[in-house]
């Protein structure tokens, strides 16, 4: 193994930051290859693989590893109580169930119109199947919202589970025969009782995937996971600090703390894919596996306002072979087609199109985006966050030059869809190869000091900085008033540059002073995806990645970068940014 780090991270004689990135290189090596053993389930890399059969309707799985997992599963829920201290992820189901309370009163509230003219005077259905799978839907929703059913009040059933159910019935209704026949013969004017039920429905998944929800028991959560790790022992850490900054320091130092925790109680992905074979859940679908989308935080260009989304990939997947747009997508994008004004949503897709194990979603996902019916309100662009460029080994680590980086990364970007990349074509026609050279040589200027040598992680944070200039260039381009950056669950990749790109934003608003709720905010943003859907931290080596460009970043930017980017963007008010911590409601 340790030959194996060696060999990963570039030779023999390596800095410090490598010597920490080489195991976990070591693991994302072994990673690619998909489902071999119970470490592999441990470290939550595949679990996706559980719930999808090969092109021959096999699973991924043999029976021994699934006779472990039993095995340390069972072992792992005697453990349950015999530690000292509540167990962490008892309070974490508690705070996901207050979020989805919150998030059930919200849409209740955005939602009233449309739910008075549904039961409105007069109202009659030609479809009762179809009103009444409405109707279940919004009592699950009721439900949801009512403080009796809180896990902390004692319910017995708890909101998450009811809000689980309003998903489940939002779905049947979109699936419907009745739906179905409306969507292709749209209702006349006259039949107002159809008119009130499709627009309900639309505004109810549009709803489902901006809400807000709470997150004040999350950020105590995660401060309380913080001080129990600071009390335990530790071993000591030889050699020098990723980052010369107390900040980030800090959150490295923090960071150690809850994973040394963690470490004193039962493996959450592996009690996660226990309890997801003993229901037998057939195919990868993690927004009814309840990874609930949600909105993050807004930002206001001018008089544009743009609001950031949690969202998993929000596809269907039984067979590797085969991905389909889950209706409650479309559902939002109907209703983003039926406003007084047309939206648009930005998906950054970061699966990776060059793997066997997400190709085939990448590619539902792109052509998805291209078909005629929803082209006028959703972009998907592809990036690559797993490729051999991305992370800078094999062929591309020794290659230090700052001109020859600067033409491979020219090169990935017009090899586009060979090298993981996918644009568009009215992406590709509006000035996005021009911007790639401007962007190059102005993280080159002002982050990197016009160095003629960019060692290996000089070239890492290079290119995490470009990947976030290049998705503020796509919302430029696409116009768009929502994005996601969304990877296979949007607990790992998804988080990591989210961070980033919220920092970039604080960092033109504000500059590098936080506030209590700002810095709150960060945390909130890297821990919570994880805990809440995964029952675990977020990937080590994503975050060390993550922190470390931060860092670069804040150090670097100055008013100059400022002015700078401004010339980048010039049909984004850059020069009138404001940014809210709680998004816009719609």
């Amino acid at each position: 193994r340790e030959k194996s780090a060696k060999r990963i991270a570039g030779g023999e004689h390596k800095e410090h930051w490598e010597e920490e990135f080489g195991g976990e290189m070591e693991m994302l090596s072994t990673q690619r290859r998909g489902l071999k053993d119970l470490e592999s389930v441990r470290r939550d890399s595949d679990y996706e693989l559980f719930f999808i059969k090969n092109d021959n309707g096999l699973p991924y799985f043999n029976t021994s590893l699934l006779r472990h997992i039993r095995l340390i599963g069972n072992f792992d829920d005697l453990l349950i109580g015999s530690i000292e201290g509540e167990d962490p992820f008892l309070s974490i189901k508690k705070l996901q169930d207050r979020s989805v309370y919150e998030g059930a009163k919200e849409i209740l509230k955005l939602a009233q119109t449309y739910i008075d003219d549904f039961y409105g005077e007069g109202a009659e259905f030609k479809d009762k199947i179809f009103a009444k799978a409405i109707n279940k839907a919004l009592m699950a929703l009721l439900m949801a919202g009512h403080t009796d059913n809180l896990m902390e009040s004692g319910g017995s059933k708890g909101c998450l589970s009811y809000y689980t159910d309003f998903q489940s019935y939002l779905r049947a209704a979109l699936g419907s025969p009745g739906y179905k026949n409306l969507i292709v013969n749209p209702p006349k004017e006259s039949e107002y009782s159809a008119h009130a039920a499709l627009s309900l429905l639309h505004a109810l998944c549009c709803f489902f995937f901006f809400r807000v929800g709470s997150r004040r028991e999350a950020m105590q959560t995660i401060h309380e996971l913080i001080d129990r790790g600071e009390k335990l022992e530790r071993p000591k850490k030889e050699g020098e600090p990723l980052v010369s900054s107390k900040r980030w320091q800090g959150l490295f130092h923090a960071d150690e703390n809850m994973r040394l925790l963690l470490k004193h109680y039962p493996n959450g992905p592996l009690l996660k894919t226990l309890d997801s074979l003993r229901e037998k859940e057939k195919g990868y679908d993690p927004i009814a596996q309840q990874n609930f989308p949600k909105s993050l935080y807004s930002f206001k260009m001018g008089e544009k306002d743009v609001t950031c989304l949690h969202m998993p990939t929000p596809t269907r997947q039984e067979i590797i072979n085969r991905t389909e747009i889950i209706p409650e997508f479309r559902g939002l994008l109907r209703y983003f087609q039926g406003g007084i004004r047309k939206r648009r949503h930005l998906l950054i897709n970061m699966q990776d199109r060059t793997s066997w194990q997400q190709f085939t979603t990448s590619k539902a996902l792109e052509s998805f985006a291209r078909g005629a019916e929803f082209a006028d309100v959703v972009s998907v662009i592809t990036f690559p966050r797993d490729t051999d460029f991305y992370w800078q080994h094999s062929g591309y680590q020794e290659a230090s030059g700052a001109p020859v980086f600067f033409e491979h990364l020219d090169m990935q970007l017009q090899g586009g869809e060979q090298c993981g990349y996918y644009f568009p074509e009215e992406v590709k026609a509006k000035e996005l190869f021009p911007f790639v050279n401007q962007a190059a040589k102005l993280i080159h200027e002002h982050f990197f000091n016009k160095k003629t040598t960019l060692i290996r992680r000089d070239r890492l944070d290079f290119l995490e900085i470009f990947q976030n200039l290049l998705v503020l260039k796509c919302i430029e381009i696409t116009d768009c008033d929502s994005f996601s950056l969304s990877c296979k669950d949007g607990v790992d990749k998804g988080s990591a540059m989210g961070v980033t790109f919220f920092l970039l934003f604080h960092l033109m608003t504000k500059g590098s002073k936080w506030t209590e709720e700002e810095w709150d905010t960060v945390l909130w943003l890297y821990y919570s995806p994880a805990l809440v859907v995964r029952d675990r931290m977020i990937d080590p080596l994503r975050f060390k990645r993550s922190v470390m460009v931060n860092e670069v970043l804040e150090r670097g930017f100055t008013k100059k970068t400022a002015e700078a980017l401004n010339g980048l963007y010039p049909k984004l008010a850059l020069d009138d940014l404001s940014m809210r911590l709680m998004p816009y409601l719609l």
